[in-house]
C-alpha cells in the first residue's frame, strides 16, 4: 500500500492534497449541508488498521480548497465521506473527487472496495455515488445520529476493477 499522504491525485478538474487544519472553513454551519452529517452510533468495525486518506479537494486553477474527501477511521472496507462548500455546488468538483480518491484507494491503496454511506433524503451526495460508479447495497437502520433525529443512512459500495 502506498502512503496517501505523498500521493497527489488529479484529473484536472480537482486535485487532492492532505487536509490540514488551516483549511478548515465552517462548511458544516450551512444548514443545507450540515443536516445531512451526524455522529456515529456504532464504532468504527476495523479498530487500528493502516491510516486512511484526508484530503483537501482542490481547484487546481485558483488553488482554492472547496471541500474535504477522506475515510472514516478503522473502517474496513474504508468508508469514505465527503462534502463541498455550498458556493461550490453544481461543478462536477464531488463527483471528480470521489472517482480520484475510489480510484487511488483500490490500486494504490490496495482495497477490494470503498463503501460510503448517505442520509436518505441527501439525494445530491446520492447521485455523486452514482456517477462515481458506487451501487446502492442497501440501508444501516442505526448508522448515525443525524441532525434532524434520522439514523438510518443508505449505503453504496465501489468494488475495484479486475485487471483486465
Amino acid at each position: 500500500m502506498s502512503d496517501w499522504r505523498s500521493a497527489e491525485p488529479t484529473d484536472g478538474v480537482v486535485a487532492l492534497r492532505p487536509w490540514c487544519e488551516d483549511d478548515a472553513d465552517g462548511a458544516f454551519r450551512d444548514p443545507a449541508l450540515g443536516r445531512f452529517f451526524g455522529s456515529a452510533l456504532a464504532a468504527a468495525t476495523l479498530a487500528g488498521g493502516p491510516e486512511l486518506p484526508n484530503w483537501a479537494i482542490v481547484v487546481p486553477e485558483s488553488a482554492s480548497v472547496v471541500g474535504r474527501i477522506w475515510c472514516r477511521p478503522g473502517s474496513s472496507p474504508p468508508e469514505i465521506g465527503y462534502y463541498l462548500r455550498r458556493d461550490a455546488w453544481g461543478k462536477g468538483y464531488a463527483t471528480c473527487a470521489l472517482r480520484l480518491a475510489t480510484h487511488w484507494l483500490t490500486t494504490d491503496g490496495g482495497f477490494g472496495a470503498v463503501e460510503l454511506c448517505t442520509h436518505p433524503e441527501n439525494h445530491r451526495s446520492q447521485r455523486v455515488a452514482a456517477r462515481a460508479g458506487y451501487a446502492p447495497a442497501g440501508a444501516i437502520e442505526e448508522y448515525a445520529q443525524f441532525k434532524d433525529g434520522t439514523t438510518c443512512a443508505l449505503r453504496f459500495v465501489h468494488e475495484a476493477r479486475s485487471p483486465e
